[in-house]
């Protein structure tokens, strides 16, 4: 393995894998000024191919919190970007990439750009919230046109290559221990904005803006249509008759006539139909 550190003025160098930071930390804040008239501070490394995980800058840092303490953060940045002029670009604080780009062979476990984790590894304990990653946008002064704390960029223009499936979001199936309540997506307010398809009940492709496999149960009214002159129609499938439904209920379905008609009926609690229509 090789390393190589280019300095850069006001930083302070790393002194080597596996550095650890106990009870002190370094003996004074150090801020990096000037950092693109002076050269950007970089390392590169080889790492020798071996079995298992290789962690390479591994920083473990111990911390022991009192009942007095506050928030404590193994990882701070903090960039102010402050433009003389109008800025027409981003500024980022942090910029993580993977990437695959020499070697004649396959990742056939994929790449990723950053794994994230909130662990509980102590028995006996609570631990209040884990979170394994929280987006936040704020306004603290002046106005955001547009806030968006989590943004997903589904490939870019240009790129040559070829992607089977496209994903945005994938939530997997809950592994152990199963929580007592299983939310895979919580929202607590504002709109929910859906452009194409929408399947609910299956792990299908959708043929419809919104394909529910399963049962619905609706607290509400149901308005076909925008407004009077933009209506919508509903359509209806035969079915073998169902039960007879709950008590202060009734099902309306369509079935055969068992000569090749179809009609229209209504049941009730009772379990008698009764037919409102038959196809002529």
């Amino acid at each position: 393995m090789s390393v190589t550190h280019v300095a850069v003025p006001g930083s302070v160098p790393e002194t080597g894998e596996g550095n650890k930071v106990g009870a002190s930390k370094w003996a004074a804040d150090h801020v990096i000024t000037d950092i693109v008239a002076a050269g950007q501070l970089t390392e590169s490394f080889t790492i020798t191919a071996t079995a298992g995980t290789v962690n390479k800058n591994l920083w473990q840092i111990f911390s022991a919190p009192n009942a007095a303490s506050g928030e404590v953060r193994g990882f701070y940045l903090d960039l102010y970007s402050q433009p003389t002029a109008a800025y027409a670009s981003f500024a980022t604080a942090g910029f993580i990439s993977v990437t695959h780009d020499a070697g004649a062979f396959d990742h056939t476990n994929g790449l990723r750009g950053l794994a994230v984790q909130a662990v509980q590894n102590l028995a006996g304990t609570t631990v209040a919230a884990a979170r394994g990653v929280e987006a936040v946008y704020r306004a603290a002064a002046g106005t955001i046109t547009e806030g968006i704390a989590l943004l997903v960029a589904r490939g870019f223009a240009g790129d040559a290559g070829t992607i089977g499936q496209g994903t945005g979001i994938k939530i997997l199936a809950h592994a152990s221990p199963a929580p007592t309540t299983d939310v895979a997506i919580q929202s607590l307010g504002g709109m929910h904005i859906f452009v194409g398809n929408v399947k609910i009940g299956a792990n299908a492709v959708p043929n419809a803006p919104l394909d529910l496999t399963g049962d619905a149960l609706l607290n509400g009214n149901i308005t076909v249509g925008a407004s009077a002159g933009a209506g919508k129609y509903l359509l209806m499938f035969e079915m073998t008759a169902p039960g007879a439904p709950p008590a202060d209920s009734a099902v309306l379905y369509l079935e055969d006539t068992g000569a090749g008609k179809t009609r229209l009926a209504i049941k009730f609690a009772t379990g008698a139909a009764i037919v409102l229509a038959t196809q002529a």
